[in-house]
């Protein structure tokens, strides 16, 4: 009985009455007015969020709430200020205490952020695709005459590749190989937008566009060959592109990867596009 009474107490305290015509009046008002967050030119993502987001299909939430944690502040302001402006349009709220009416409608209230426009001005980020295999990388005890031809996974990419790659750039490629850990990877230069959507959906297929950059890269030792390998045609794979469940493709935001091809290389003007994923059957 003590703890009802308390609470009847409180209730007498801190409860107020909007008449229902004007609590939908609010609810209208707010429902077109919300407060909103907008991102200046300099808001952008970092590319430690950007590879976040590569992390998971919910990758972009997590992110999304970071944000929203980092303008907690600023939106308690913008809030009270929409609060205060309904006082003034709406008189019969103008005596409720302004935090008691921000609980109240904090459903209509709460600010809206501007994530669209964040990515927007994110600039485009560099993807690596690279090829795992069974036999990882290429090695060096099977070179043979200035080439490794003979390697398990040489014979393995060019089979994949198969009547989409210039002969003679593939083998300048292996000409180059200065080490016996090297991957075939992929690089092309997209939007976050893609990258949004390469996590949010189940594929087990993928396109590269023949623009891309192909080539041997060592990501353990910072080394590789030219990444000069010319693509004649898009090249479609499976996310299981092999037959071991090791053969398998990854992508990841190059310059967040220890040893980079852009911090090894030094490289700049890469090629632009979009990568495909298809997603599964029935999902």
């Amino acid at each position: 009985m003590e703890n009802q009474t308390e609470f009847k107490f409180v209730e007498k305290c801190h409860g107020f009455n909007i008449p229902k015509a004007t609590r939908e009046a609010v609810i209208k008002y707010l429902q077109n007015n919300r407060p909103k967050i907008y991102a200046d030119r300099n808001d952008r993502l970092s590319l430690e969020q950007v590879a976040k987001i590569l992390e998971k299909p919910d990758g972009i939430l997590d992110v999304e709430n970071a944000i929203w944690e980092g303008c907690l502040d600023y939106s308690w302001e913008l809030e009270i200020q929409a609060v205060h402006d309904l006082q003034e349009r709406f008189p019969e709220l103008a005596n409720i205490h302004d935090t008691n009416l921000r609980e109240e409608f904090l459903d209509y209230l709460s600010c809206d952020i501007d994530y669209k426009g964040i990515i927007r001005n994110t600039p485009d980020v560099v993807l690596r695709i690279t090829l795992h295999s069974n036999f990882e990388g290429v090695n060096w005890a099977e070179r043979g005459n200035g080439d490794f031809k003979d390697s398990d996974y040489i014979k393995q990419i060019k089979k994949l590749l198969r009547g989409k790659y210039e002969q003679a750039s593939f083998q300048q490629e292996l000409d180059n190989i200065m080490s016996s850990c090297n991957q075939f990877v992929f690089l092309l230069k997209v939007p976050v937008t893609n990258i949004i959507d390469i996590a949010q959906k189940q594929w087990d297929k993928i396109t590269i566009p023949k623009e891309a950059w192909a080539g041997f890269y060592d990501k353990w030792n910072g080394s590789g060959s030219v990444l000069e390998v010319k693509l004649l045609k898009d090249i479609n794979m499976k996310r299981q592109w092999g037959p071991t469940e090791y053969d398998s493709v990854s992508v990841y935001i190059d310059e967040v990867e220890k040893y980079s091809v852009d911090e090894t290389y030094g490289l700049c003007g890469y090629p632009e596009g979009q990568i495909k994923v298809h997603e599964k059957k029935g999902v």
